[in-house]
């Protein structure tokens, strides 16, 4: 899975194990000849160095990790349940395209926010580009 994971460039691969064990499955993955700069992005142990010990700590350190990475490099999560989503212009947060979201058309095209304060905030730069 690690494998495929990492020929397959996915944009983050974390691997919960001690460095020990670590190290043990990257000799196994270099003598199963993946490249060496793949292996260089196998992010082991997973997740930010927080000095995390209990389970809960861990996940955070994970979670925090993807969050950076999703950040620095501009990949996306995938779509959780089908549930079509965009991102708010604002604040950068993915919200639901659903009837309930808040939005605003413009010119044809449908703008989804978190908020009302977002949509307001949105709007009143628009006017203020306009006017400029």
């Amino acid at each position: 899975l690690l494998r495929a994971a990492l020929e397959g460039g996915v944009p983050y691969v974390g691997l919960v194990a001690s460095r020990p064990r670590g190290s043990g499955v990257i000799a196994e993955l270099r003598a199963d000849g993946v490249a060496g700069e793949l292996l260089e992005a196998l992010d082991v142990p997973a997740g930010i160095d927080i000095g995390a010990r209990t389970p809960a700590e861990v996940a955070v350190s994970i979670l925090a990790k993807l969050i950076a990475a999703r950040r620095q490099s501009g990949w996306s999560a995938p779509n959780a349940g089908g549930v079509a989503t965009a991102v708010d212009p604002i604040c950068g947060m993915a919200v639901a395209t659903n009837g309930s979201t808040v939005s605003l058309e413009i010119d044809g095209e449908r703008y989804f926010f978190c908020c009302e304060g977002c949509r307001s905030q949105f709007e009143a730069r628009r006017h203020a580009g306009a006017g400029a």
